[in-house]
């Protein structure tokens, strides 16, 4: 019996290094706290949408989930900071394509768009175009014209790196004809603050931060094609452009946020994906984040698309800007 228990405890130990160096396996996700990073300061729409999801998938994953702010450089301090942590799925990103595609158009990064696995889209915030409440603008016909007649003159607010710069350029520059004068924000809660002051004469910013502003400001164009609950008076810029004969169309934009790992993670270490993944379904479906998104407008912006329709939507806008880079450039 005892070279029996000896034996066994030998064959035990074998086992368990054998395995030492293997990724873990489902059983052991998560593996303590997860972390979800935030390339944004705290209080803006990618801190507050992180910070609302956290609770829910700290509930379903039975661990602590801390939001992790690393603000600065356009979102690439936190992708680099996520990339550098080990693909295990204890460190996720609160993603904002808009500023990966920006700097991947720009430089070849590690950590490009095809390099991560997204879990959904969750949120798409199209772009909109903002005037002040009182400005003379009360319909993009008077405000293309007003360019057209005063061209490098209108202020424009355009947030450094944004899919904002890429919209407004490519509809007023590149489609419309006119020329408003660029005025570079770092700050996008600085720059609507500027709009709604009367420092700027316009911007093109997110749906969801310009409902914020409430009737300080007038909001005359977005950037898809079934317009926005949020403002139902902003006419699509699609139909604007075939009402002025012009044929070629713009794709939906907007600031496409949710939650993504590294890609190895999701396929060296399906089962511990699956749960997480499983883990995160239960979150953005539960009753208590549903009412956060009703209470906070979010509702209107979320597409909550499937995983696969999801990474082809964030593939084909990652080609927008690849296209369009050279409005991010200057040549």
């Amino acid at each position: 019996m005892n070279r029996l228990i000896t034996h066994l405890a030998g064959a035990a130990c074998i086992a368990v290094l054998a395995t030492a160096g293997l990724p873990a396996m489902a059983q052991d996700y998560p593996n303590g706290p997860v972390s979800i990073v935030v390339g944004f300061a705290p209080g803006g729409s990618d801190d507050t949408g992180a910070r609302a999801l956290a609770p829910a998938l700290e509930q379903q994953l039975g661990v602590p989930v801390l939001v992790d702010s690393r603000p600065g450089a356009a979102m690439q301090i936190a992708l680099e900071y996520t990339w550098a942590k080990p693909h295990d799925g204890q460190t996720l990103i609160w993603m904002n394509q808009q500023y990966l595609s920006a700097i991947e158009a720009l430089s070849p990064v590690d950590y490009s768009t095809d390099q991560w696995t997204w879990l959904e889209l969750l949120q798409n915030d199209p772009v909109v175009v903002v005037v002040n409440a009182n400005s003379p603008w009360a319909t993009m016909d008077d405000f293309v014209e007003d360019m057209r007649a005063r061209p490098d003159t209108v202020t424009m607010g355009l947030l450094i790196g944004s899919v904002q710069v890429l919209a407004c350029k490519r509809l007023f520059e590149g489609l419309l004809g006119v020329k408003f004068r660029e005025v570079p924000q770092t700050s996008g809660g600085a720059m609507r603050s500027a709009v709604v002051g009367g420092h700027l004469d316009a911007t093109c910013t997110n749906a969801s931060e310009t409902y914020a502003l409430g009737p300080d400001v007038r909001t005359l164009a977005v950037f898809n094609d079934a317009g926005t609950s949020l403002m139902p008076d902003a006419v699509p810029v699609n139909a604007y452009l075939k009402e002025k004969g012009i044929t070629e169309t713009l794709p939906d934009l907007g600031s496409i946020r949710g939650i993504a790992v590294p890609r190895d993670f999701a396929e060296n270490q399906p089962k511990a994906f699956q749960k997480l993944y499983d883990a995160y379904q239960a979150a953005v479906n539960s009753d208590e984040y549903k009412e956060w998104l009703k209470t906070s407008g979010r509702d209107a912006i979320t597409l909550s698309l499937p995983m696969e329709q999801s990474n082809e939507l964030v593939a084909s806008f990652n080609k927008f800007f690849d296209d369009n880079k050279q409005y991010l450039t200057g040549e």
